[in-house]
C-alpha cells in the first residue's frame, strides 16, 4: 500500500538482444534476474544464435561471459569473431594469424557508438563435467578481478551441464529440473541475463513448427525459464537460409506463438 513500491526499478526493464523485433516481444528485451532458452535440433544453429547475442550485447555496451561445455573456446572465439570482425569463417585461420588486422579490426568495432563496447569472456569446461556453482563461482571471480558487473551470462548449453544435486542421471526430468532451477537462481543473485539452449524430441526434427511438447529430456526447463523460443528451419528453408525463431513461452508480455523471420549467413 505505498505508491512507491509500485514503481518499476529500471534494473527490471528489458535489456535488448539486438534484433527489434526479439526485443518488440520481450517488451524491450529480456529482463535482468531471468533465464531465457532457444530450443531446436541438432546441429541447426543454435550455438549461432547465442554467438549473435553475445556479439549485439557486447555492441550495446554490456559485459559478457560465453561458458561452453559443448565446443573448444578457440571454436566460440572464431564464431564470435567472424560476427564481430566481419571475416568470413573460410578465411579466419589465415586471418587470426595477422595480429595487427586483427588489433584494427578489434579497435573498429564500436567506432561511431554511443555506448562503450562492452568486455567479452569466454570460458570452456569439460562436457558433463561443470555444475551451475562452478560457474557462479567462475563469474563471481571475473566480477572481482575486472572490478565490473557481468550482465550477460551465455551458456552452451544447459543438457550437458552436470547436476550439482546428484540428481541419477537416467532421471533426466529431475536432472534439468534441478540444473535449470540453479541456473535461474544464479541469474537471480548475479542479476544477469541468462541465455542457453536445449535440444527437441523426434517429433521436432525437420518440423515447420515446435510447442512445449517438442522439448527434449525434461519439460522442467519450460516450467524454470523466462522466455522460450523455438528455432524452425526446415530442409528448404535451410537452402534459402532462413530460419523462424517462434516465442513458445513469453512470462511478461503478449508475444505468445509470434514467429520472428531471420536470414542467415553461415560464412
Amino acid at each position: 500500500f505505498d505508491p512507491e513500491d509500485h514503481k518499476q526499478e529500471k534494473l527490471d526493464s528489458g535489456i535488448s538482444t539486438g534484433y527489434e523485433n526479439m526485443d518488440n516481444i520481450l517488451d524491450g528485451g529480456p529482463s535482468i534476474k531471468s533465464l531465457n532458452a532457444v530450443m531446436g535440433e541438432s546441429n541447426i544453429g543454435k550455438s549461432i544464435f547465442l554467438a549473435n547475442f553475445a556479439v549485439n550485447a557486447v555492441k550495446n555496451g554490456h559485459n559478457t561471459a560465453f561458458i561452453t561445455a559443448e565446443m573448444a573456446d578457440k571454436k566460440v572465439i572464431k564464431r564470435l569473431g567472424a560476427n564481430m570482425l566481419n571475416i568470413k569463417m573460410s578465411d579466419y585461420d589465415k586471418a587470426s594469424r595477422d595480429s595487427a588486422s586483427i588489433k584494427k579490426r578489434l579497435n573498429n568495432i564500436n567506432s561511431g557508438g554511443v555506448l562503450p563496447t562492452g568486455k567479452l569472456f569466454i570460458k570452456e569446461y569439460p562436457t558433463s563435467e561443470a555444475t551451475v556453482a562452478d560457474l557462479e563461482g567462475y563469474i563471481n571471480e571475473l566480477e572481482e578481478s575486472i572490478g565490473e558487473k557481468i550482465k550477460f551470462v551465455i551458456v552452451d548449453y544447459i543438457n550437458i551441464l552436470a547436476d550439482q544435486r546428484g540428481a541419477s542421471s537416467e532421471n533426466t526430468y529431475v536432472r534439468i529440473k534441478n540444473i535449470a532451477e540453479d541456473l535461474r537462481a544464479m541469474m537471480v543473485r548475479g542479476e544477469h541475463v541468462g541465455w542457453t539452449v536445449t535440444q527437441v524430441n523426434g517429433s521436432g526434427l525437420e518440423s515447420s513448427d515446435l510447442n512445449q511438447t517438442n522439448i527434449a529430456e525434461s519439460k522442467a526447463l519450460i516450467h524454470t525459464c523466462d522466455t522460450l523460443f523455438g528455432l524452425i528451419q526446415t530442409p528448404d528453408m535451410y537452402a534459402d537460409e532462413k530460419y523462424y525463431l517462434k516465442s513458445i513461452k513469453v512470462r511478461d508480455s503478449g508475444g505468445k506463438y509470434v514467429r520472428i523471420g531471420f536470414d542467415i549467413n553461415y560464412d
